[in-house]
């Protein structure tokens, strides 16, 4: 775009989390997305009260243990898009997105939890170029895809690139609580969390999960194993 253009660079209109909540649309684009989430059991939300984990509880047993756990909170973000349309246009419509806080995240101790560096293969442009080349040649077709909630389609795996057995518990919104969450914290006043069961949008590692399950889908079908080109 020139400099000076009054055209919009298609970017998302970012709402603050107190006006959102005003906004009956907009709370309603936000839970639509905490309600998709659940649907997909993105983390282990209890039944009962008996069945709610606690913040002290989950801390003390890896002291004990010796086996790590990382810790995080889930956050939700509102945002309208198609901002600069009129009122009523079709396009102009709020979004919501919940995301996994990686900016923070710690271990048992309270300490910065530690990632691998790189965790998973670098996209690349010539394997683009390349798949466009192919799909040239006579006889051959090329298409492409987005994957729909790419990340939660892959489970969190216990086991991290370097072996270790590291479950991730996340503490969620108290408008999210259930009523189990509710009820225990009325009895005990201690902090619910939950386990994170699949891979979310912000985690440090959620690309190596997401690439783990890209590659396993179609050599379960092809028995065929993926080159290093593909991303």
């Amino acid at each position: 775009l020139h400099r000076g253009s009054d055209i919009k660079a298609c970017v998302a209109q970012s709402i603050s989390r107190k006006d959102w909540m005003q906004i009956p649309e907009a709370k309603a684009a936000v839970q639509k997305e905490w309600d998709r989430l659940l649907d997909k059991k993105t983390w282990r939300m209890p039944e009962k009260p008996e069945d709610v984990e606690f913040y002290d509880q989950v801390i003390r047993k890896p002291k004990a243990t010796g086996r790590p756990i990382h810790l995080g909170r889930l956050f939700d973000i509102g945002v309208l898009k198609g901002s600069e349309l009129h009122e009523g246009h079709v396009n102009r419509k709020y979004k919501g997105r919940v995301v996994f806080g990686g900016n923070n995240v710690q271990d048992e101790y309270g300490s910065a939890a530690a990632f691998p560096e790189a965790g998973s293969g670098a996209s690349y442009a010539s394997a683009s170029k390349l798949l466009d080349a192919v799909a040239m040649f006579p006889g051959n077709v090329g298409e492409q895809s987005d994957a729909p909630a790419a990340y939660t389609q892959a489970e969190m795996y216990e086991e991290d690139i370097e072996g270790h057995e590291t479950p991730t518990y996340v503490q969620l919104p108290e408008w999210q609580w259930n009523e189990a969450m509710k009820e225990a914290h009325r009895r005990t006043g201690r902090k619910p969390v939950c386990r994170l069961l699949r891979s979310l949008y912000g985690h440090p590692t959620a690309g190596l999960f997401w690439e783990r399950k890209y590659k396993q889908v179609p050599v379960s079908y092809t028995h065929l194993t993926l080159p290093t080109i593909c991303s």
